[in-house]
């Protein structure tokens, strides 16, 4: 697999949340990071054109949160079924 460099200019208080999820997840490079929440985006877009809500759970109240973002209400709308 051939890899590609990717330049970033992220704003320093991303810059930090990032390296606080780092931390939380254990992960040890930007490059893994970056790779992982592409497969996470990658997942919940597919999730979303198969006409799928993702969502998290209360564990005490069983409250159902869905995840808004402007990108994910565009495949929404234009999703294919």
């Amino acid at each position: 697999m051939v890899r590609r460099k990717l330049n970033l200019s992220l704003d320093p208080r991303l810059d930090e949340r990032v390296h606080e999820l780092m931390r939380l997840t254990r992960t040890e490079s930007k490059a893994e990071f970056f790779n992982d929440a592409a497969e996470a985006y990658d997942w919940i877009i597919s999730e979303i054109a198969a006409g799928r809500t993702i969502a998290s759970v209360d564990e005490n109240t069983r409250e159902l949160r869905a995840l808004e973002m402007p990108p994910l209400r565009y495949v929404k709308r234009n999703r294919t079924t």
